[in-house]
């Protein structure tokens, strides 16, 4: 399928007019990176440009894989904490589920840190410390913690919808 990072209407538009290019897909690929802000907002209008070029071409959309989605959390004040990057993980694991109509897969990016520089962006989306230089190699950071617990607990669960709670 293809792979897109953030979306591009016109260059979804172009794969899906290509004769041939929908019939050989199976899914489409989405990077809906939104750091340093919040997932939602971001990966929606990323879902709903997607899915929409696909219905303005009377389309049945295909399923979508986010396979790159984290935050960073270097040093340097530019990102977010690596409790605020946890909460993010988590929210958008919730948003995958409210959204499985459309998506079907989400991954981590990154499960490692790449380096040990913690001021250079790149290096510093692991959801575990890089195995070199830190004091404890491949330690877990709040991330890893976070989402291993929620998806502990949900495992077997479907979502249900969403309850709006006064106050």
């Amino acid at each position: 399928g293809m792979a897109i990072a953030n979306t591009d209407p016109k260059f979804i538009g172009d794969v899906l007019d290509y004769p041939g290019a929908y019939e050989a897909m199976d899914a489409v690929v989405l990077h809906p990176y939104t750091h340093p802000r919040k997932p939602e907002g971001g990966v929606d209008n990323n879902v709903a440009i997607m899915t929409g070029e696909f219905e303005s071409r009377n389309l049945e959309p295909l399923p979508i894989w986010i396979t790159e989605m984290g935050w960073p959390t270097t040093n340097d004040g530019t990102t977010v904490s690596e409790g605020v990057a946890a909460g993010y993980g988590v929210r958008s694991l919730m948003y995958t589920m409210a959204n499985a109509d459309k998506i079907d897969k989400f991954f981590w990016y990154d499960f490692q840190n790449d380096g040990v520089d913690r001021s250079y962006t790149e290096n510093n989306f692991g959801l575990i410390d890089c195995w070199q230089g830190p004091t404890v190699p491949f330690a877990a950071k709040p991330g890893y913690a976070a989402i291993s617990a929620f998806t502990s607990v949900i495992d077997g669960y479907t979502y249900a919808g969403q309850t709006k709670l006064d106050g």
